[in-house]
């Protein structure tokens, strides 16, 4: 009877000893992760005339130090716009900001346009103008014009940027006494 229990027990603890080895064996592996930033390929970007506009009181920005030409602007810095002090006119800001693409010239997507829209809000009296190329100003005839195409903020209709374009330039054009607050967003999506 004694060896029939021995052989029960001897059986019954061969079959579990391996399961009970088997669950006590942990595998541990190591795998590491490294975590860096990326750059963004639509960005809102100090242009070739904030400096100015800036040393003269008519544009600062919160959370930049640099006043060199391209420096990325970072999402909720505060953009800062006054006019002419006492100016019955319009005061006109050109080419102090810019959006810079940097999907660069080789994206493949249908047609290789990229679709942007800047949505927000503006006070009554400030108009925001888009352009490829440098924006310019004049009065021919007493009659001012800007070389931009005035941006419609909240309109759903997309500005199309070609193929191999880099550089958007925006202005602002105050009209005198304007004050108030508004905020800009930049949405872009490849077509």
């Amino acid at each position: 009877m004694k060896i029939k229990k021995l052989a029960f027990l001897s059986t019954i603890f061969a079959i579990l000893l391996p399961t009970l080895v088997v669950a006590t064996v942990v595998i541990s592996y190591t795998y590491p992760i490294s975590v860096s930033t990326s750059n963004v390929n639509v960005y809102l970007a100090t242009g070739e005339n904030y400096a100015t506009a800036n040393e003269f009181g008519f544009m600062s920005i919160s959370s930049i130090s640099s006043s060199t030409t391209g420096t990325e602007i970072p999402n909720g810095a505060t953009i800062t716009i006054n006019g002419a002090s006492g100016s019955p006119g319009n005061t006109t800001l050109l080419n102090v900001l810019e959006i810079i693409n940097n999907t660069g010239t080789s994206y493949t997507w249908n047609g290789g346009t990229l679709n942007l829209w800047i949505n927000g809000t503006l006070p009554s009296g400030v108009t925001l103008y888009y352009s490829t190329s440098p924006i310019t100003f004049g009065t021919p005839s007493g009659t001012s014009w800007i070389s931009g195409t005035p941006v419609n903020l909240n309109s759903n209709i997309p500005i199309t940027i070609p193929k191999g374009t880099t550089t958007i330039y925006l202005a602002f054009q105050i009209n005198g006494g304007v004050t108030g607050k508004g905020v800009l967003y930049i949405q872009y999506s490849p077509t």
